[in-house]
């Protein structure tokens, strides 16, 4: 029988991602207008048409003046996400290291999303009263909920999942590209295009992560180009030079 923290936890998304999937739509669009601002989209797969060389213009934004202030939105969306985690509205759900075989994921108290505790937003860990929570995922309940160490659980609903599909920062970037550096050690990489790895970089990240192959968030083509669009062009550029000079 699965749990209702089983249940949860499959549901969940990681911190990271629960920065794009449950902040403000006022806050994200901020971050959203000065990511593209500054970090314009890298093409997937090298130009059909022949380059223009001609000067282009500048970027929309200098990144000297606009970069501070896109650190700063991140961090404000980091500290909305806690506000919620500690105000009941949205639970976290993770497993106590160390983690032995068969241990089952467990409520997170609100209480722990404190100024005192360490968060890891890159592997969903966090660190608090002398305990480390691992493999996080974060829900939204239906109502409000404060969970403590005494308080019961069982009467938690869960919120559908709001299936936000919102472009921006790679929330599993770091995922993303180990998985490709694995597909490139063994050298599995498809160079036809970048969009023929997709398949299998979802599949190794999933599998590592102990998700459902069907919950793509932060998986999609666009988080996959972002993560590591830029090296497969380089991959595939020294791969070409490398066959003509044989």
């Amino acid at each position: 029988m699965t749990t209702l923290p089983k249940a949860a936890w499959d549901q969940g998304v990681t911190i990271s991602e629960a920065v794009e999937t449950y902040s403000s739509d006022e806050l994200w669009g901020q971050f959203e207008t000065l990511h593209e601002k500054l970090f314009p989209e890298i093409p997937a797969d090298l130009p059909q048409e022949p380059i223009d060389w001609n000067p282009q213009p500048l970027l929309a934004a200098s990144p000297t003046e606009e970069f501070p202030k896109y650190l700063e939105i991140q961090e404000r969306l980091k500290a909305e996400i806690i506000t919620l985690l500690r105000n009941g509205d949205l639970l976290g759900v993770g497993f106590l290291r160390p983690k032995y075989r068969g241990s089952e994921p467990m409520w997170i108290s609100a209480d722990c999303w404190n100024p005192a505790a360490r968060i890891s937003w890159e592997n969903s860990e966090l660190w608090v009263y002398g305990k480390i929570f691992a493999e996080i995922r974060i829900v939204r309940p239906r109502n409000r909920v404060a969970i403590s160490d005494n308080s019961a659980t069982e009467a938690i609903r869960l919120a559908p999942f709001p299936g936000r599909d919102r472009a921006g920062r790679p929330t599993r970037a770091n995922e993303i590209k180990a998985a490709y550096d694995e597909l490139k050690l063994e050298g599995r990489i498809d160079f036809s295009s970048l969009r023929a790895n997709l398949g299998e970089i979802q599949s190794r990240v999933q599998k590592r992560a102990g998700v459902d192959s069907n919950l793509t968030t932060g998986l999609r083509y666009n988080a996959v180009r972002k993560a590591i669009g830029a090296e497969f062009q380089k991959d595939k550029a020294e791969r070409a030079s490398q066959k003509s000079s044989l």
